[in-house]
């Protein structure tokens, strides 16, 4: 009963029991403590030797250009990476394993006959390599797929122009009659810009995120479509927001919301400039929550934490935005997309 474990001794509480000469801080002692008082031998001296590691280093050497250093928590050494070339390395990788998923799945298909008529997307990868994105493009063409989907672009690493060149080389290399979908861009003015190099289909993250943040959609995408070949209802839709009687400016924010992710293509209901503001959302909008509600209503939902909150905003988001859509198709079919395009960017920040 009293015999003791030879692998394992005590581990004291205080006192620097350290199989070094030099002792760490006071703060290394109260991390000890809070371990058990009995724990395998190597593993207390795996610990005394990571901990005493940081004050027995020198000071690592000036660095390449380009190269990071990285130091192990047990080996003093320094181990220098090539960000550029393990960038490169993961993108080539990311092609690969994208190219041989596809593979597979094509297989399946042939051999399936319940799949015959499904339609299988090809997915374009390669990080922010322009090399490997081409390479992906060109060798998921050379597929029997039915259209294409450009990945990776919502990512925030790399600028909208940058994107906006990886989207027009990709696109340059992909035939003309399949659609081509890109995630991750929904703001108004930077789909325009992607139709403008190709980009057939967008999906609808955008106005799910501007509801999640309390906001509704509030921009002018309308131009008079011929009323006797549409059938759609016209409405007016304000150019620019105004503030009502006594309210603040636009440019007037609360302290307590953060301003940073709100575009200029939507009002943020959380303000409190609105609770006292019974106009709809929108003026003009026919959706539900506009034909139903006003601004004040909506805030005191958001204030109090009510799901229906989020409800009306997604049934005025969603409307809005598919109207927008609307609205791009119509201004393609009557050649009127550049003065869509500039009404758009009036409220691009």
């Amino acid at each position: 009963m009293g015999q003791q474990n030879p692998f394992v001794k005590e581990f004291p509480r205080h006192g620097p029991d350290l199989p070094h000469s030099q002792t760490p801080p006071a703060n290394h002692l109260q991390n000890r403590g809070s371990v058990s008082r009995k724990m395998p031998m190597w593993c207390t001296e795996i610990l005394h030797l990571s901990s005493c590691l940081p004050f027995l280093e020198e000071r690592p050497k000036p660095s390449p250009a380009g190269v990071y250093p990285r130091r192990s928590p047990l080996f003093p050494e320094v181990c220098y990476i090539d960000l550029k070339k393990e960038k490169t390395k993961l993108a080539q990788k990311s092609v690969d394993r994208s190219l041989a998923f596809l593979d597979e799945c094509l297989k399946l298909m042939s051999e399936k006959e319940a799949l015959q008529q499904t339609a299988v997307i090809g997915a374009i990868e390669g990080g922010d390599l322009q090399e490997e994105r081409l390479r992906s493009a060109r060798e998921t063409a050379k597929r029997p797929v039915s259209g294409f989907l450009l990945d990776g672009f919502q990512e925030q690493s790399a600028s909208f122009e940058a994107k906006l060149n990886l989207i027009s080389a990709v696109t340059a290399e992909l035939p003309e009659d399949k659609p081509r979908l890109v995630h991750g861009i929904g703001r108004p003015d930077q789909v325009l810009d992607c139709i403008e190099r190709g980009v057939d289909l967008f999906d609808s993250t955008f106005p799910y995120e501007v509801t999640e943040r309390g906001c509704a959609l509030s921009f002018t995408h309308q131009h008079p479509p011929d009323p006797e070949t549409s059938g759609e209802p016209q409405h007016p839709v304000l150019e620019k927001e105004k503030p009502c009687n006594g309210e603040r400016n636009e440019e007037e924010s609360d302290p307590e919301i953060d301003q940073s992710s709100i575009t200029s293509y939507e009002i943020c209901l959380k303000e409190k400039r609105y609770r006292e503001d019974f106009r709809p959302l929108l003026a003009g909008c026919t959706c539900y929550c506009c034909r139903n509600h006003s601004r004040a209503y909506v805030y005191h939902l958001l204030t109090s934490r009510e799901l229906l909150a989020g409800i009306l905003l997604m049934i005025h988001n969603f409307q809005q935005y598919f109207s927008f859509f609307q609205s791009v198709r119509r201004a393609l079919r009557d050649g009127t997309f550049q003065d869509l395009k500039q009404r758009i960017q009036r409220r691009a920040p």
